[in-house]
């Protein structure tokens, strides 16, 4: 997610979407509604932080991609580290980067099986 935008470079808010919402009155602003991550630190080129007390609301606009978030639980530190998208993805094609449905138990669906 992005916030407000700080000598025109958007400041980085990494977190966990909690709840969507839709506002009905004037305008039907979209708005989340999420636990963000502060104190963030890049290790090793990865960001890492710890949870705030705080729950931050926030118009859905301002979310610009979804990523992963890992934390040990029983660790002496409270680290949240921010997964990132493997740099080879973006060498693969449109067809290598598509899932496969799972069609088990399926038959065609010109009529034959049935």
């Amino acid at each position: 997610m992005d916030s407000e935008e700080t000598n025109g470079a958007p400041v980085l808010i990494f977190g966990e979407a909690l709840a969507f919402y839709e506002l009905l009155q004037k305008n039907n602003q979209l708005l989340v509604v999420c636990r963000c991550v502060t104190n963030m630190v890049k290790v090793l080129n990865m960001w890492r932080g710890t949870w705030a007390q705080d729950i931050l609301v926030l118009p859905v606009k301002n979310i610009t991609d979804k990523i992963g978030i890992w934390e040990m639980s029983n660790a002496a530190n409270a680290y949240v580290w921010i997964l990132q998208k493997h740099p080879g993805l973006a060498m693969l094609s449109t067809a290598e980067t598509e899932h496969i449905e799972d069609n088990e138990g399926n038959e065609d669906m010109d009529g034959e099986g049935y």
